[in-house]
């Protein structure tokens, strides 16, 4: 055993090894861009959602299964709006203005990259500042679980 490594160096990855670092990265670069482009939004003609689709195709085109490919995307979307959240919530005041001159929430939601679901919450925390407290905690309790 003598000269026997358990760890690799660069010089030892293979061909295939390089392959999948490479098909990986092109993933990781199709996700990216997934979320920043907006895609991850976007519904057909008669406004169905096309994420699942768009998912299925890129998981067959990088040979790796969809439930890999949609943990890498909720990964990444995770980190990414836990880092712009903090922006987002300072904006409270500019989407409540879009929205009461008739822009929908999903159009906000889009415009910023960011949940609708999240986009609402800040919206409606931004109405709640003029409310008793004592009615913001039960909208934040019906919020937090709605059924």
């Amino acid at each position: 055993l003598e000269g026997f490594s358990v760890f690799r160096t660069m010089d030892d990855e293979t061909a295939d090894d390089k392959k999948c670092c490479r098909r990986y990265e092109a993933l990781e670069k199709w996700c990216r861009s997934f979320f920043t482009s907006g895609k991850w939004l976007d519904t057909d003609t008669n406004g169905k959602p096309l994420f699942n689709e768009l998912v299925a195709n890129e998981s067959r085109n990088a040979g790796y299964p969809t439930e890999s490919v949609l943990s890498l995307l909720r990964n990444m979307h995770v980190r990414d709006v836990k880092r712009s959240h903090h922006s987002i919530m300072s904006k409270g005041k500019l989407f409540v203005d879009r929205f009461q001159k008739g822009k929908s929430l999903l159009v906000i939601a889009r415009e910023f990259n960011h949940p609708p679901y999240l986009i609402v919450k800040v919206v409606i925390d931004e109405f709640c500042d003029s409310i008793p407290k004592q009615n913001k905690d039960v909208l934040h309790q019906i919020m937090n679980d709605p059924w």
